[in-house]
């Protein structure tokens, strides 16, 4: 059997951990590249939505919520969540989605109004 000299073996673990961190950077790249990680994002977000009045906020304004998630850019779904979930006017809104009816004036202090304006004219224009 041949043995690696003395001078080599001290290289040999330095260059595995190389080989495996080109390798980790590689599969991160991948996985950027094919949008999978927006997926996972878009994911995680829709589930963090549907448990918030937003998701009910929604359907009161007639929009389909799985059609919201996938058509919207990820970075205004994250801004929508977080309006919500921080908005101090919950109590209006529960107001207002306990009511029958929708009037686009109900609610002008939720910050997610014009957002959810915005894309209910750009589904009007598809």
């Amino acid at each position: 059997m041949h043995s690696i000299p003395m001078q080599l073996q001290l290289y040999v673990p330095m260059l595995l951990s190389g080989l495996a961190l080109s390798i980790g950077t590689l599969i991160v790249l991948s996985l950027i590249d094919s949008g999978s990680v927006q997926s996972l994002q878009r994911a995680v977000l829709a589930h963090q939505l549907h448990k918030l009045r937003l998701s009910r906020m929604l359907r009161k304004r007639g929009i389909d919520e799985g059609r919201y998630v996938r058509l919207i850019p990820v970075a205004e779904l994250r801004t929508a969540v977080a309006n919500c979930r921080s908005c101090p006017e919950q109590g209006k809104c529960d107001a207002v989605l306990a009511a029958p009816g929708w009037c686009a004036r109900s609610l002008p202090e939720c910050p997610n109004t014009r957002a959810l304006d915005r894309f209910v004219d750009s589904a009007h224009r598809r």
